[in-house]
């Protein structure tokens, strides 16, 4: 998935998608290449106190 994502912010760790909003440049790469991926913007708070609350995780069964 590096190919899709300039910044290394996607990676796909066994069943899951794992998106990296610290890392994501909102460039739109992985959408235009993932058509039917779904939404831009992930359920996750961008203004946070915890690195770990950047980072999304979907089971890639359920990517859609």
């Amino acid at each position: 998935m590096s190919v899709a994502c300039p910044s290394s912010a996607l990676e796909v760790v066994g069943p899951r998608l794992v998106l990296d909003l610290g890392r994501c440049t909102a460039c739109g790469r992985c959408l235009e290449l993932a058509q039917g991926l779904g939404s831009s913007r992930p359920e996750a708070l961008l203004a946070t106190r915890r690195r770990a609350n950047l980072v999304v995780s979907y089971r890639l069964g359920d990517v859609k």
